[in-house]
This record gives structure tokens, C-alpha cells and sequence, in this order.
């Protein structure tokens, strides 16, 4: 009898866990998916927070002008469309590329706050292909295309938490290349 439940037990252990799409933030109209939050920065005026956002863009991509980033401090608007590399993880536990993912931000500015909106993600294919399509609960790739959204949603979350952060330093504390 122990040995059965010892047997069961490990049985139990050894199955694996199901994974499940992230809970990822939609347009309410589109239902695409859409990550927008608004910071208050008081006392904080346009330029400044162009300064600072744009510092940041800087250092967090690898290529913010190669990014087509467009600052537009008279209209208080920076847009940007990025994209970076989400994984899979082969049987021999290898991480390989499973697909790049492309998106949209912009940063609206007014004085004393901010908006960032991030959207229209698609993922790099011969055809336009929305990060969407990955949701399907009936694809053969269940899984993988929900660990992808994890991972898409995981970065997403993190740039928002290291612009935020970002925002309240003073663009005239930021380094300059002496040259």
C-alpha cells in the first residue's frame, strides 16, 4: 500500500502544470491588446519630460534612433516601434528564438504628467501576424505561444516599471559623453 502511494505521488509530481494565457490588458473598444498608464509628474514641464523620456529611450534600447523614434516636443509627443525576441525552450532545454515581436509606444507629454500607451504588436512574419493569434486555446502550440505571451507581458511590465523609474531623475543628473 505505501509503495502505491509513494507511486502515485510521484506521478503526481511528474505531470506537467498547464499553462495558461497572462492576463494581458485590452483596448476596450478593439480588444487588441493595449498597455497605457498615466504618471503625474508635477512641476515637471514639457521639455523636461522629453529630455527625460527621451534619456531614457536612449539606454533602454540598444537603438533608439535606429528605432524610428520621432521627438516632438512642441506637440509633447514621443513615438518609437521597437521590437525584441521572445523564446522557446527545446527538449534539450536549449532556449532558441521563437519569434520577434514588434509594437508601438508613445509617450504623450503635458506639463506635469505623462502617457505612455503601448500597442499594435504584431509578431515579424511574411505577413502581418497580430500578437493576438497566440491566444488561440484550439492551437497545437497551446503552450509555447502562451509562453510567449508571458514573456511579452513580463517585458512589457518591466520597460513600464524602468520608465517610471527613469521619469524622476532630472535629465541635468544624466551623464553626457565627454568628448
Amino acid at each position: 500500500m505505501m509503495i502505491l502511494l509513494l507511486f502515485c505521488t510521484q506521478q503526481m509530481i511528474a505531470q506537467k502544470t498547464t499553462v495558461t494565457a497572462p492576463d494581458m490588458p485590452r483596448d476596450e473598444t478593439t480588444n487588441l491588446i493595449k498597455y497605457q498608464e498615466v504618471v503625474d509628474m508635477p512641476g515637471t514641464l514639457i521639455p523636461e519630460l522629453a529630455k527625460r523620456a527621451t534619456n531614457w529611450g536612449k539606454k533602454y534600447f540598444v537603438n533608439w534612433n535606429g528605432l524610428g523614434a520621432v521627438v516632438d516636443t512642441i506637440n509633447g509627443k514621443i513615438t518609437v516601434k521597437p521590437q525584441f525576441n521572445v523564446y522557446r525552450t527545446l527538449k534539450d532545454g536549449t532556449k532558441a528564438i521563437a519569434n520577434v515581436i514588434r509594437y508601438e509606444m508613445t509617450i504623450d507629454l503635458k506639463d506635469g504628467k505623462y502617457r505612455v500607451t503601448i500597442t499594435n504588436f504584431t509578431i515579424k512574419a511574411a505577413s502581418i501576424v497580430t500578437l493576438e493569434t497566440l491566444f488561440d486555446e484550439s492551437s497545437s502550440t497551446k503552450e509555447d505561444n502562451f509562453n510567449q505571451l508571458h514573456q511579452v507581458d513580463d517585458t512589457m511590465n518591466a520597460l513600464l516599471e524602468s520608465l517610471k523609474h527613469a521619469m524622476n531623475i532630472p535629465s541635468n543628473e544624466v551623464k553626457k559623453d565627454d568628448w
